[in-house]
């Protein structure tokens, strides 16, 4: 059952959201002007105010659910491992988002992630605002490792926004695990996932940073 959004948030928000609410619940072929509409509360000829056509509308629901997947999994990296004193905190903070991240009921979000790539891999436009929704993602954890670099906590012979990149790589990967379960310990690879990023990357005592 569609629930009318906020009607104090803006009207483009709006529109997305109610197109996003439609595409989980009943597929992308459902959405229909009229519907999107009346959910975000104005009249259909308004919505082509704020988009050029369906086409353009999807799209936009398609980057806002791409980058709300994207951005969840930081979550606790951008909550506690900024408020890190030591290093010791900053590794205990660390691997608790990564194990967030890395928790075999965010599969889900990481399905609708590959489905979304898939898709894009014969729509340029789609691809484009799916690459921009993600840089977001790893800019926002770069930050993150750029203050630890600072610090001295991880280690400066690569720039942050690698290995943002390479960390966020490492948790779409589990993917692969997930689409295959049943000939697979998925704990056992957290586990090695976890290590392995910790082990790269975290300065170890006496070593040059």
């Amino acid at each position: 059952m569609l629930l009318r959004v906020d009607s104090a948030v803006g009207t483009r928000e709006r529109l997305i959201q109610a197109t996003i609410d439609i595409i989980d619940e009943r597929g992308e072929a459902a959405v229909r002007m009229g519907e999107i509409a009346a959910v975000a509360g104005i009249k259909q000829p308004s919505i082509y105010y704020f988009f050029e056509n369906r086409e353009q509308l999807v799209v936009a629901a398609h980057r806002e659910r791409y980058r709300r997947a994207v951005m969840q999994a930081l979550g606790p990296f951008d909550r506690s491992v900024p408020k890190a004193a030591t290093k010791e905190e900053f590794v205990r903070f660390g691997i608790e988002g990564l194990r967030y991240a890395f928790d075999a009921e965010r599969g889900a979000v990481r399905s609708v992630r590959i489905t979304l790539l898939s898709k894009a891999l014969t729509d340029e436009t789609l691809m484009r605002e799916l690459n921009e929704a993600s840089f977001e993602a790893n800019r926002r954890l770069a930050e993150i490792v750029s203050e630890a670099q600072r610090r001295g906590w991880v280690r400066s012979d690569f720039t942050a926004i690698t290995i943002a990149t390479w960390i966020r790589s490492q948790i779409f990967g589990r993917i692969v695990v997930e689409s295959d379960s049943a000939r697979y310990d998925g704990d056992e690879w957290t586990d090695l996932a976890v290590t392995s990023i910790i082990d790269t990357l975290i300065v170890a005592p006496d070593s040059p940073v």
